[in-house]
């Protein structure tokens, strides 16, 4: 897993697969999940910076696609691996 974070815009990426992307889901205001043409999830996209990144925005994903919550359920394991 890749963490990374785009100053210019203020968002933060977590990617989880090299696989392309076929479509997002939204599953909030400030939070979208890339999926595969399986309906995988291969990245995470937080429209806010990393340090904004809420538990509630994890719960989030984590209702949509809780297979995830290994991978981001604990963000203090996670947050510190940016990548600019």
């Amino acid at each position: 897993m890749l963490v990374q974070y785009d100053p210019d815009v203020g968002a933060t990426y977590v990617v989880l697969s090299e696989t392309p992307c076929a479509r997002t889901v939204e599953v909030g205001d400030l939070v979208a999940v890339d999926v595969d043409e399986h309906g995988d999830p291969v990245g995470v996209d937080f429209a806010v910076a990393v340090h904004q990144i809420t538990e509630s925005m994890i719960a989030e994903v984590v209702s949509v696609f809780p297979e995830l919550k290994p991978v981001i359920g604990d963000s203090r394991e996670w947050m510190p691996q940016l990548s600019y």
